[in-house]
C-alpha cells in the first residue's frame, strides 16, 4: 500500500513546487502509459523520434523497450562483423544509430519523470525544524550566491555531514527539490556527491544534508597563474633559496639537500599546477562521474574546480558536486554567455545579441519612445538545447588548468588572441597529411604556444575535447584512452 495516499496533500506547497506537474499515468498491459501523448517532433530531432512516438514507450521495463534493446544488440553484432570484413553497410549503421537514439530518448524520459515524481513526494513530506535541535555546527565549508554549506554533526548519532542551506527568498522550491532528489536518487557514482536523505526547511532556508568534502575543493590546490612581475620576483626568491642551499651543502653533507620524489612533485605542483599523476587521477574520476550523469540523460553544465570536492589531500578520491545547474538533455534554456574559458564557443551568439541590444536605443529615429511590447520582443533571449558536449568542453579546460596552473585563454571568442591562435593550430593540424604521424604533430613548431608543453597524446586530448564544433567533441568516456602515458613533455609518470 502506498503510505503517501493516506497523507493529506498540502496543495499550496505542491502548486508552488510543481506548478506544471502531472502524476504518472496508469500503465497499460504492455508497460506503456495509457493516454500518453508524445511531444511534437521538432526540426533537428533524431530520425528515430517518430518511431518512438508511435511506440508510445517511456517505460524501461516494457516489452517494447526490451525488444528494441534486443534489436539493437543484433544490429550491433551485424555491424561489428561487417566492419571486420570491410563491408560495413551504411544502412546497417543508420539503423543502429536510430535504435540507439530511441533508447537514449526512452532513458531520458524515464529519468526526468522519475525525478519529477520524487519531487512531488518530497514536497508532501517536507518538514520544518530548527537545525540547532538536532545538529552541532563545526565550521563553515563554503558560501556563495546559492547559500552556504556548513559542516555539522548529528547530536544523537554522531554522523558527520554537510548541511546545504538555500535562502528561501532567492531559491524556488522546485529548483531546491530537483537538486536534492537528483543528488539523492541519481548520484550513485563514487565520484558524485550524494545527498543523505535528510531534507527540511526553516523560516529562512531550505536545507538538505550531503556527503562532506573535508579537504576543500580543487580550486584550493591548483596554484593560480601569477602576474609577470610577481613571477619574476618569485624566480628571484627561488634563486636565493637555491644559493643558500648550495652554501649549506658545502658545509654539510651533499646528500642532505637532495630533494625526495615527493618534494620534486610538490615543486612541480607549485610551478605548473598539480602533479601529472594527480591530474590523471582526477580526470579519470570526473570523466566517470560525467559519463554516469550523461547516461541518465542529465548534463551538469557547471564543471569547474570550485565544484570538485576532495576526500583526501592527494586527490585520490574526488567528488563532483553542486547540481543546481543540471538540466536534462534536450531541454530548451536561454543561451547565456559569460567571460570565462569554461563558457563554450557556441554561447558567443548570446554575447553578440547582448552587444547589439546594448547599442540599440529605447527610442526610434524620431526620438519617440518605443513601445514596451516591442522592447520586450527585442530583448527575448536566444533559446538553445542542452547538450552533453557542454560538459566535454569544460572537462578539457579543467584538465588544462590542473596541468598548467593557469587557463589557456581568457574567453572562448574569436576576438581573443590566444583562442584564435588555438583555432589556427587546429586548422593547420586538420590539413596535415597522414605522414605527419599518428596525432598529426611532429614538433613543437606546429603547436599553439599555450600547448607546447604537452606531448602529442595530450595535444590530441585537448583537440578532441576543445573542438569548436559541439557535435564533434569527444565524450567523457574517451578519457581512459588517454590515461597511463605522459601528458607533459618534461614529465615521467611511470611508477
Amino acid at each position: 500500500m502506498n503510505t503517501y495516499s493516506k497523507q493529506p496533500l498540502n496543495q499550496g506547497l505542491l502548486n508552488e513546487a510543481l506548478p506544471d506537474f502531472k502524476p504518472l499515468p496508469s500503465v497499460e498491459a504492455d508497460g506503456s502509459p495509457s493516454g500518453f501523448t508524445p511531444p511534437v517532433e521538432v526540426e533537428g530531432s533524431p530520425s528515430g523520434f517518430t518511431l518512438l512516438c508511435r511506440l508510445k514507450v517511456i517505460n524501461l521495463g516494457s516489452p517494447s523497450y526490451a525488444g528494441l534493446h534486443s534489436f539493437k544488440l543484433h544490429f550491433d553484432w551485424l555491424a561489428y562483423w561487417q566492419n571486420q570484413s570491410g563491408l560495413l553497410s551504411s544502412e546497417t549503421k543508420q539503423i543502429t544509430d536510430i535504435i540507439q537514439s530511441i533508447r537514449i530518448l526512452i532513458q531520458n524520459q524515464a529519468a526526468i519523470r522519475l525525478l519529477n515524481e520524487l519531487c512531488h513526494l518530497t514536497a508532501q513530506s517536507l518538514t520544518s525544524l530548527d537545525p540547532s535541535d538536532h545538529y552541532r555546527v563545526i565550521k563553515l565549508l563554503g558560501e556563495g550566491s546559492y547559500g552556504k554549506v556548513i559542516l555539522a554533526v548529528h547530536k544523537k548519532r554522531g554522523t558527520l555531514m554537510a548541511l546545504k542551506f538555500f535562502p528561501r527568498d532567492s531559491t524556488s522550491l522546485l529548483s531546491f527539490l530537483r537538486e536534492y532528489n537528483l543528488s539523492l536518487a541519481f548520484c550513485t557514482h563514487p565520484s558524485l556527491t550524494s545527498a543523505l536523505g535528510i531534507v527540511f526547511s526553516t523560516p529562512n532556508h531550505y536545507v538538505f544534508a550531503q556527503q562532506p568534502g573535508l579537504y576543500g575543493d580543487l580550486y584550493d590546490v591548483i596554484i593560480p597563474e601569477v602576474s609577470q612581475g610577481e613571477k619574476a620576483r618569485e624566480n628571484e626568491r627561488k634563486k636565493e633559496r637555491k644559493r643558500k642551499r648550495e652554501k649549506e651543502c658545502h658545509i654539510t653533507a651533499p646528500s642532505a639537500v637532495v630533494p625526495s620524489q615527493k618534494e620534486r612533485e610538490k615543486e612541480l605542483t607549485q610551478e605548473m599546477g598539480l602533479a601529472e599523476t594527480c591530474v590523471q587521477r582526477v580526470a579519470s574520476q570526473i570523466s566517470g562521474a560525467l559519463s554516469h550523469l550523461h547516461s541518465l540523460g542529465f548534463v551538469h553544465r557547471d564543471v569547474k574546480p570550485e565544484n570538485i570536492f576532495l576526500c583526501d589531500r592527494d586527490c585520490r578520491w574526488v567528488k563532483l558536486g553542486d547540481f543546481g545547474m543540471v538540466k536534462a538533455v534536450g531541454t530548451r534554456v536561454p543561451c547565456v554567455w559569460y567571460s570565462s574559458p569554461y563558457c563554450t564557443p557556441e554561447a558567443e551568439i548570446a554575447r553578440k545579441k547582448e552587444e547589439t541590444e546594448s547599442g540599440s536605443s529605447s527610442a526610434d529615429n524620431n526620438g519617440n519612445k518605443r513601445q514596451k511590447k516591442a522592447q520586450k520582443e527585442q530583448s527575448k533571449c536566444v533559446l538553445v538545447s542542452v547538450e552533453a558536449s557542454t560538459d566535454s568542453w569544460a572537462l578539457g579546460i579543467l584538465i588544462y588548468a590542473m596541468l598548467m596552473g593557469r587557463l589557456p585563454w581568457a574567453e572562448s571568442i574569436l576576438d581573443n588572441v590566444a583562442y584564435k591562435e588555438y583555432l589556427g593550430w587546429r586548422e593547420q593540424e586538420r590539413t596535415l597529411t597522414e605522414t605527419k604521424g599518428l596525432y598529426g604533430i611532429k614538433d613543437g613548431r606546429q603547436v599553439a604556444q599555450q600547448f607546447r608543453a604537452f606531448t602529442p597524446l595530450a595535444c590530441s586530448l585537448f583537440q578532441a575535447f576543445l573542438h569548436p564544433e559541439p557535435k564533434f567533441r569527444a565524450t567523457p568516456e574517451k578519457v581512459p584512452g588517454f590515461l597511463g602515458e605522459a601528458w607533459l613533455l618534461s614529465a615521467d609518470i611511470s611508477g
